[in-house]
């Protein structure tokens, strides 16, 4: 099961509104759907659990608990006691509490996609905007993402992940005074939970304004050939004697970003610092992210990470200037 998502009684616990992923599986619905109806049909109505954890001699250990489903008795992860469980529930409540108070706020936008990861290990819901940006003719879709994981390797994430359509790349520019990512807080009051939204809400379109006006800016920038060929020796350095592997494989990688420059969706940037870094994402997204066995979970996930690749092209191409 490359793509990860848990599939159990010969049905994928994924779910997306109008279009199909990438995998073609899970359940494709006409339109949307409260958080409720998606929460049973995306498979995720099970709670999480605590359990005792015990030694080879069945003996108790302190201070460490299991987590399991309510549904299978799965065993999750063992975490230490003061752990705190982020139900499957509230992160889709979250959701759909980001989707009302948006409506109010002049951000709307509708749950999207909801699924199950490493047989319930990690959990994603996912909202789409009603409008997308656009950067020289690219469509430019803002997506909320919301995940948490129940084996205790992360914490409840909320954050705004942009996408180019055309190509699925993943566009996460690092912005000054602007933030993409939050925290979910389950313990607040509910006054306090929705003026923590609106905070939230009034973060989220500070960056999607400094997105729109930094990508322009980039479309603004001449970025010439010669340009990109000395911003991939600064991405993929050679050193000065190495093994033939290594530089094999310096020099595929470098091959492959040109390649990504060249794209035939690129046409019409190419030559700019926003082309630029789009072949940089392009190869992020779709190439480094998709050597191994996993590839294709690897490139599922590529929308819950930033990419620190990007990150020093951005750098780079912006000290270009």
């Amino acid at each position: 099961m490359a793509h990860e998502l848990e599939q159990r009684d010969g049905k994928t616990s994924f779910v997306s509104v109008r279009q199909p992923a990438w995998h073609g599986l899970g359940t494709i619905l006409p339109d949307y759907v409260d958080a409720r109806s998606m929460l049973r049909i995306a498979r995720l109505d099970w709670e999480v659990q605590f359990g005792d954890v015990y030694d080879a001699d069945m003996r108790k250990i302190p201070n460490y608990r299991r987590t399991y489903r309510s549904d299978n008795n799965h065993t999750l992860g063992i975490v230490g006691d003061r752990y705190h469980i982020a139900q499957n529930a509230a992160l889709m409540e979250a959701a759909e509490d980001f989707a009302k108070a948006g409506k109010d706020y002049g951000i709307a936008f509708g749950l999207e996609t909801a699924g199950v990861l490493y047989d319930g290990r990690k959990v994603f819901v996912t909202a789409t905007f009603d409008r997308s940006l656009y950067v020289g003719g690219d469509e430019i879709s803002p997506n909320l993402v919301l995940t948490t994981t129940h084996d205790g390797t992360g914490a409840t994430k909320v954050f705004i992940s942009p996408t180019r359509v055309v190509c699925q790349n993943t566009l996460t520019l690092a912005l000054r005074d602007a933030t993409r990512s939050f925290a979910i807080r389950h313990t607040e009051s509910a006054d306090r939970k929705l003026a923590s939204i609106e905070r939230q809400l009034d973060m989220m379109r500070a960056y999607y304004q400094g997105f729109e006006a930094k990508a322009n800016e980039l479309l603004e920038q001449v970025f010439t050939r010669a340009q990109f060929e000395e911003l991939v020796k600064s991405l993929v350095p050679i050193a000065e004697d190495p093994s033939k592997r290594a530089k094999t494989l310096a020099e595929n990688m470098r091959d492959a970003l040109f390649d990504c420059r060249s794209a035939s969706d690129l046409d019409n940037i190419r030559h700019t610092a926003w082309g630029a870094y789009n072949a940089v994402a392009d190869y992020a997204d779709h190439h480094a992210a998709t050597r191994g066995a996993n590839k294709e979970s690897r490139l599922f996930e590529r929308t819950f990470e930033d990419s620190d690749l990007k990150d020093r092209a951005l750098e780079l191409i912006l000290a270009a200037r």
